[in-house]
């Protein structure tokens, strides 16, 4: 981030977003499938929070999410979110 502060000089419209927790993740994640009438497995469940554990911030969470929505997704060990 101190790479991109350099870019401005208005340092005043930086902020640290904090991480997120997995109980909360979890909470979040399964609300927002409630709201579109979809549930995820236990399996499903447990994948996700894995991979979201990577990277627990709520951006990813929501573009995790809008991802899940789109797709079907299976459990597998071969199946992964990619950060890099």
């Amino acid at each position: 981030m101190r790479s991109l502060q350099g870019l401005y000089s208005d340092h005043g419209n930086f902020f640290i977003v904090p991480e997120m927790k997995k109980e909360d993740m979890r909470e979040i994640l399964l609300s927002w499938f409630a709201r579109e009438e979809r549930t995820l497995t236990k399996a499903q469940t447990e994948a996700a929070i894995h991979a979201l554990a990577q990277c627990p911030l709520p951006l990813f969470l929501k573009l995790t999410f809008d991802w899940a929505l789109r797709h079907e997704i299976r459990c597998s060990s071969r199946v992964r979110l990619c950060l890099d």
